[in-house]
């Protein structure tokens, strides 16, 4: 009877081995088939394996891992496509957080982490252009509503009514519209007896020779042969109006202008154009020194809001990790909604050995939350950083 039992026993431990094995080797064959997937990017494939994996072995940490790096990888693929790229950031981010994963997501996405970054900056860039554009402009919409106030007024001085004009609403002048006549090359424009090229600019830049911003006529009220139509135009830069009372046609089929000779009206055009100027100086020198003093502003040491564990600090020369005490030479701090800090890779592999860098230089990326009383950034998980 101690033998039936002694055998019995061998038995039921084989079948045990024997189960165990065909999980072992039902795990190792899926993870197997898992990492094929990831190379050839066929990511549903891959998270079907590693669910069988876990199946195999419920309590293994690489097969879970895997699984939460593929999710988190997915998700930033579709945020990117949506264009939500600070989402698709943070998501990219959790995927090289793993310790113990796929090396080859990581690979993955540290490169969509650079792609993003070089997207983002070439935006910001965009953006910064755009800004500086608007702030330089000649001709804006808040002197185009101060010149009609000005025309108003003038205009009453010279018991005159003006109104406005431009390609889509044209006045009659003898026959002629305009501005659209001269725009559209119906009849040439000549300045002081030559003849030159002209277009409507919203802003006073532009190719031609000169640049209509502005046009007033007094012809609806006005009797013939005193009717007066005013071009606000730009050359090279230049602000001036000039005035036509042409009544008839030429051999040339061109309609003269020359500068206006009223004081009054030339004044209170060039005080406009005075006071954008102004502006556009002001704006230039304050975006300036924002920067400048923000850059400044930025050294210190950050910590995380909710732990308040220090997580990293900044001064003119290096960006330093407090978790795994490396600092990162600085090569260059771009500041505008986020503050983007990248690192010279070679001076850092100069002081903590070759390839210490790992596949970067990757960029510290962090969102601007306030830069009034205290620097507050957030990092691309989401958490808040606050400089003390």
């Amino acid at each position: 009877m101690k033998r039936k039992g002694i055998f019995l026993a061998m038995i039921v431990g084989l079948v045990l081995l024997v189960g165990c094995q065909n999980r072992n080797n039902q795990y190792e064959q899926s993870m197997h088939k898992a990492k094929e997937a990831i190379i050839e990017k066929k990511f549903d494939q891959a998270e079907d394996f590693v669910a069988l994996a876990i199946e195999s072995k419920e309590a293994d940490t690489l097969a879970k891992n895997y699984q939460v790096q593929l999710k988190a990888y997915q998700e930033g693929l579709k945020l990117k496509k949506a264009k939500k790229l600070d989402e698709a950031k943070a998501k990219f981010t959790e995927v090289t957080k793993v310790k113990v994963g796929s090396e080859k997501l990581v690979e993955y996405a540290k490169k969509e982490l650079a792609d993003l970054t070089k997207e983002t900056e070439k935006d910001s860039k965009n953006k910064k252009e755009n800004k500086k554009k608007e702030e330089t402009k000649l001709w804006t919409k808040e002197q185009s509503a101060k010149l009609a106030d000005f025309m108003a007024s003038w205009g009453q001085t010279m018991d005159q009514e003006y109104q406005a004009y431009n390609p889509q609403k044209n006045v009659d002048l003898y026959g002629i519209q305009l501005p659209q006549g001269v725009l559209d090359g119906q009849m040439g424009m000549g300045v002081d007896g030559e003849k030159v090229t002209i277009e409507w600019s919203e802003d006073g830049s532009g190719s031609a020779d000169y640049q209509l911003v502005e046009v007033y006529s007094d012809a609806d009220t006005q009797p013939y042969l005193k009717k007066h139509v005013y071009f606000f135009a730009f050359k090279n830069g230049e602000g001036r109006v000039y005035v036509t009372q042409q009544n008839q046609g030429n051999p040339e089929n061109v309609l003269y202008f020359k500068e206006t000779e009223n004081q009054a009206l030339k004044t209170g055009f060039a005080n406009l154009l005075s006071q954008q100027k102004k502006n556009n100086s002001e704006a230039t020198k304050e975006s300036s020194t924002t920067k400048t003093s923000l850059r400044e502003r930025l050294n210190g040491t950050y910590y995380n809001e909710s732990t308040n564990e220090a997580v990293f600090s900044i001064d003119d020369s290096f960006y330093r990790d407090i978790q795994s005490e490396k600092d990162y030479p600085i090569d260059q701090v771009t500041i505008n909604d986020q503050v983007t800090i990248t690192w010279d890779i070679e001076k850092f592999e100069e002081k903590y050995g070759p390839r210490s860098a790992g596949p970067g230089p990757q960029p510290f990326i962090y969102k601007v939350k306030s830069t009034s009383d205290e620097i507050v950034l957030e990092d691309m998980m989401g958490q808040t950083l606050i400089k003390k």
